[in-house]
């Protein structure tokens, strides 16, 4: 598993960990990409102290396609703008190793693709080493991600009835 293969080091689960205790309510924001914009922006900002970010990176919050870009241009429209997937605030660290395998799969449908996107991103929260923490984040990311499903079926539901493609 891609997990096993990359454990945190101890200066990210300490960087994920007091993120997750700063945003300890509200420690997943969801809605469509450019919704997601400013927050992110604050969110980094307040968080610039820690060295830059993850691995030296500037960013420390990014905001990811529940369901990825690619999918949604596959099975909603080829020209669909990145602003309106639907999408979820999530450490970068995240982002940028474990929560993108569904580009590496062709599903049949966009509910496909959005269930392989939410395993990726169930699976992060074993990142955590703090027993404690990992299960506060995972019920928060859980609820989280049945509002990610809500506003997808909200933003696409013909997409949601069928198996269609565009």
């Amino acid at each position: 598993m891609e997990l096993e293969k990359n454990p945190l080091s101890i200066q990210e689960s300490e960087q994920i960990a007091q993120y997750f205790q700063e945003y300890k309510d509200q420690k997943f924001v969801m809605g469509t990409y450019k919704d997601l914009k400013k927050i992110g922006e604050a969110r980094n900002e307040k968080f610039q102290h820690l060295k830059g970010g993850i691995n030296g990176k500037t960013e420390f919050t990014v905001r990811h396609h529940v369901g990825t870009q690619a999918n949604n241009r596959h099975f909603i429209a080829h020209d669909i703008h990145p602003d309106a997937g639907v999408s979820i605030l999530i450490p970068k660290i995240w982002h940028e190793s474990f929560v993108h395998t569904a580009n590496n799969y062709k599903f049949n449908n966009l509910r496909e693709a959005l269930f392989w996107s939410i395993r990726d991103l169930r699976n992060c929260a074993l990142r955590i080493s703090d027993p404690v923490l990992q299960n506060e984040v995972r019920q928060d990311l859980n609820t989280a991600l049945l509002e990610v499903i809500r506003l997808n079926k909200v933003h696409f539901s013909e997409y949601f009835q069928k198996n269609l493609t565009k």
